[in-house]
C-alpha cells in the first residue's frame, strides 16, 4: 500500500506542477528558499529567505468548501465502491477530479482568482478586484507545496477545509448508512484486508477447525525464510522531502518559535546524517569492499 500511496502522491504532484505551468509559473531557480511551510485548513503560511538574506512571510488562502459541498463530495465518493475502497485504504486516486466535478467542486483552484495571496514584500497584495501575479516568494511556496504533495496528496483536501481522518470518518458513516457492506464482511479501511491491484480484498480468515500451532512452535519461522532474508538488500536513501514532518508542524507559537524551529531542523539533519553513516558503516565492518556496489549505494543515497 505504501508504494501505491507514493505513486498517487507523485501523480498529484505532477498535476499541481502542470497547474502552475498554466499560470506561467516555471520551476527555475529564483534564489528564494522556503524555510518553513505550514498547511492549515484553507491556508498556507510560509517563511522564505532570499540569497541576500532578506526574509519574507507568505500567506495564501484557499476557498473552503461549505458543509453542503462537503456532503455532496462524500456522497459522490461513497457512491462508487472502487473509489471508496481506495480512499479508505489510504490512497488518493489521481483521477478523482472527475468524481468531484459531479459534486460541483474541483480540488485544484481554477486560477489565481480563486486564491488570496499576501507577502510581506508587498508585491502580491490584493488591490480591489485586481489580483497581481504571485511574487517570487509566493511562487517558491507554490513550488514547495508541489514537493509536499508527492509525500501527502491529502494536503489538497486540507486546503479545502477537512483533513484525511475527517473525510474517512464521513465516508465510513455514509457507506454504513447506505448498507452496502454485506453482513459478516470486514469493513473497508480496516486491517482485515490488503490491496490487490485496484481492488480491496478481505484477507482469508482461518476456520475454527484449522490447526493453529502455539506461538512457541513458530519462533523459527517468525521472520520468514532465512534464505529470503539473506538475499534481502535494503535500499537506503534520504527522505524525498527534507524535514517534511517538521515543515508541516511549523514553528511553535512562541516568541522564540523560529529559533526553536531552526534548532530542531539542525538536530533532524544531524540524525539523518548519522543514520546514513551507520547504514553504510555496517557494510564496511563486514568486509564489503565491493567498491562498485558501495559507490552505487552512496550515490543513490545522495
Amino acid at each position: 500500500m505504501e508504494i501505491s500511496r507514493r505513486l498517487d502522491g507523485q501523480d498529484w504532484s505532477r498535476q499541481w506542477r502542470a497547474w502552475l505551468r498554466t499560470l506561467g509559473l516555471d520551476e527555475s531557480d529564483r534564489g528564494v528558499r522556503v524555510k518553513r511551510l505550514e498547511v492549515l485548513p484553507g491556508r498556507i503560511t510560509a517563511a522564505t529567505q532570499e540569497r541576500s538574506g532578506a526574509a519574507c512571510e507568505v500567506d495564501i488562502r484557499f476557498a473552503l468548501w461549505s458543509d453542503e459541498q462537503w456532503q455532496r463530495v462524500i456522497d459522490a465518493l461513497g457512491s462508487q465502491a472502487l473509489y471508496a475502497a481506495q480512499l479508505l485504504a489510504g490512497d488518493l486516486p489521481p483521477d478523482l477530479g472527475r468524481t468531484l466535478s459531479t459534486a460541483g467542486v474541483q480540488l485544484l483552484p481554477a486560477g489565481l482568482g480563486d486564491l488570496e495571496q499576501r507577502c510581506t514584500c508587498d508585491a502580491a497584495y490584493i488591490q480591489g478586484s485586481h489580483r497581481r501575479p504571485p511574487c517570487e516568494h509566493a511562487t517558491a511556496v507554490y513550488l514547495a507545496l508541489g514537493e509536499l504533495l508527492a509525500d501527502d496528496p491529502w494536503l489538497l483536501f486540507r486546503l479545502r477545509g477537512r483533513d484525511q481522518a475527517t473525510i474517512l470518518r464521513g465516508l465510513r458513516a455514509q457507506r454504513a448508512r447506505s448498507g452496502e457492506s454485506a453482513p459478516g464482511t470486514p469493513a473497508l479501511g480496516k486491517t482485515a484486508g490488503r490491496a490487490t491491484g485496484d481492488f480491496y480484498r478481505a484477507a482469508a480468515t482461518p476456520s475454527r477447525d484449522e490447526d493453529i500451532l502455539p506461538l512457541d512452535q513458530q519462533v523459527e519461522g517468525f521472520w520468514g525464510s532465512a534464505k529470503v532474508l539473506g538475499d534481502f538488500r535494503p535500499h537506503i536513501v534520504p527522505a524525498p522531502v527534507e524535514l517534511a514532518l517538521l515543515r508541516r508542524l511549523g514553528p511553535p507559537s512562541t516568541a522564540a518559535g523560529d529559533d526553536i524551529y531552526e534548532q530542531l531542523a539542525q538536530v533532524y539533519r544531524r540524525i539523518s546524517r548519522e543514520a546514513m553513516t551507520l547504514a553504510y558503516a555496517a557494510d564496511a565492518e563486514n568486509g564489503n569492499h565491493d567498491n562498485g556496489n558501495h559507490d552505487n549505494g552512496v550515490n543513490g543515497a545522495a
